[in-house]
């Protein structure tokens, strides 16, 4: 009598993309695959959201795929929204029955503008005395700041009369 033991295995590809803006989604692409003999059963995702991500269901997620037969390959997909910039390392776990486990990661960043806002001039200013302040913007973010509006109101005293630069 031949008895045949079949094996089941997972196997665990993330992908997404490398840079995503605050604010934005970062979709990530989930293919969990048995290239074992035998059907793998039980099978359950597992994610903690790192905090730089958020995610509708909380910071804990689990997601059951159930069983994946021999060769299958199921392909799902996570979306989370940045909140913070930085490097974000980003693990999920598949758990099976019999011990299973497989862990897999991506990072990518999560990119943002930064405006500064420096003025300078006088302290003090005598009467009918032109002064001259410059004002400086600069963005020390991760990302390009667009449609950037300056403004400002001028003190009691004080009157508009050119800028350059503009």
């Amino acid at each position: 009598v031949k008895t045949r033991c079949t094996m089941p295995q997972l196997a665990l590809r993330l992908s997404g993309a490398e840079r995503v803006m605050i604010g934005q989604e970062q979709r990530v692409k989930i293919e969990l695959h048995n290239p074992g003999s035998g059907d793998a059963t039980g099978v359950v995702l597992f994610e903690d959201v790192p905090e730089e991500l958020r995610h509708a269901g909380g910071p804990s997620l689990e997601f059951e795929v159930g069983t994946l037969r021999s060769g299958e390959t199921r392909e799902m997909e996570l979306v989370l929204t940045a909140e913070r910039p930085g490097v974000v390392v980003n693990r999920i776990t598949a758990r099976g029955d019999g011990n299973l486990q497989v862990e897999n990661q991506i990072e990518f960043e999560v990119i943002a503008p930064a405006l500064e806002v420096a003025v300078d001039g006088p302290s003090v200013r005598y009467l009918e005395r032109p002064a001259t302040y410059t004002v400086s913007v600069q963005n020390p973010g991760t990302a390009a700041a667009k449609d950037i509006e300056l403004v400002t109101k001028l003190p009691k005293g004080l009157q508009f009369v050119k800028a350059n630069n503009l």
